[in-house]
């Protein structure tokens, strides 16, 4: 039953994502003993995830090295700006602006690998721009805190930066350690087992961060719906700002660079600002976990009919 269970989680892991927010909502008791484990969850995803990368395949797929580190600039610093600027040309509050700009300077995904196979589009460049991203990701959220005047409403920045540093550095420090005493043939072999339990762990952070969600859901439901507007709005105008700024050049790259600017690692930044940013910031970075939830169900189609429609031409050989 386990081994059934695990390739299905493999196999449906976007319904498995998007019932874990449902399950979340249905039953707020079991929301609440999760959300105590969000933290927690987030920082063992990180090593998790990372363990996976072959950095000899990896390599290759730096190249051009120019191009992916224009890739994630514009991912950690250049859309994060964006953000905030059109956030005060709008007015909006404060609070809310801290919480967008959070949510579009974190760090991707580390297994946006994962989401750029199920949604048909080579893997490898969007795991060279999500790792650079990663990496770079305490230097990027320090440029961009500088970059925006009066930023960082109701948050603490200087131990938000520290936060993270440690938590990226601990997962890649955590990761090589484990690689080197297993091995790449025994970490290869145990790939599917790793995959499942990603994303069980990932459906169970979806179960606890609807315990505020749901609360708010039910107190204040029209603030809600504008706090789920409002980040899936940046999710989408992120994507597709990456997507058309990269798009003259190679389309894959432009589209991986695509995923990496919407699939964000939500759970590492909920983990890194949970003791320093106020409730209302916190519940805005929580929100952006359901973009994420739903992406692989609204992106694949999208992607597949550019990449059907893509000229030969265009497409860079892998």
């Amino acid at each position: 039953m386990i081994g059934a269970f695990a390739a299905s989680l493999r196999r449906y892991s976007p319904l498995w994502m998007v019932a874990s927010i449902a399950l979340g909502l249905a039953v707020p008791q079991l929301a609440a003993i999760l959300r105590g484990w969000v933290v927690p969850i987030s920082v063992v995803m990180v090593p998790l995830s990372v363990m996976r990368i072959d950095m000899g395949e990896l390599g290759r797929a730096f190249r051009p090295a120019w191009r992916v580190t224009a890739a994630a600039f514009v991912v950690l610093v250049v859309l994060p700006i964006l953000t905030g600027i059109v956030g005060l040309i709008l007015g909006l509050p404060g609070w809310l602006i801290t919480g967008l700009v959070l949510i579009a300077a974190a760090p991707p995904l580390s297994s946006s690998a994962a989401f750029a196979i199920l949604l048909r589009i080579d893997p490898a460049r969007v795991t060279a721009v999500s790792l650079m991203a990663t990496a770079a990701a305490p230097a990027t959220m320090w440029l961009v805190t500088k970059a925006l005047p009066g930023f960082g409403q109701g948050i603490d920045a200087t131990a938000l930066i520290l936060r993270l540093a440690i938590f990226i550095g601990g997962a890649f420090a955590a990761a090589f350690v484990v690689r080197r005493i297993l091995g790449k043939e025994r970490i290869d072999r145990a790939a599917p087992a790793i995959d499942s339990t990603t994303i069980f762990l990932v459906m169970c952070i979806g179960v606890g961060v609807m315990h505020e969600i749901g609360q708010t859901l039910r107190a204040d439901p029209l603030l809600w719906l504008a706090l789920f507007g409002a980040t899936w709005l940046l999710s989408v105008l992120s994507c597709a700002s990456a997507v058309g700024l990269f798009w003259r050049g190679s389309r894959e790259a432009a589209l991986a660079t695509g995923v990496v600017a919407a699939v964000k690692n939500i759970a590492l930044m909920v983990a890194a600002i949970a003791p320093v940013v106020e409730p209302r910031v916190l519940l805005v970075v929580m929100t952006a976990q359901l973009p994420i939830f739903f992406a692989p169900l609204v992106l694949r189609p999208v992607f597949q009919r550019i990449s059907a429609t893509a000229p030969a031409a265009s497409k860079s050989p892998r």
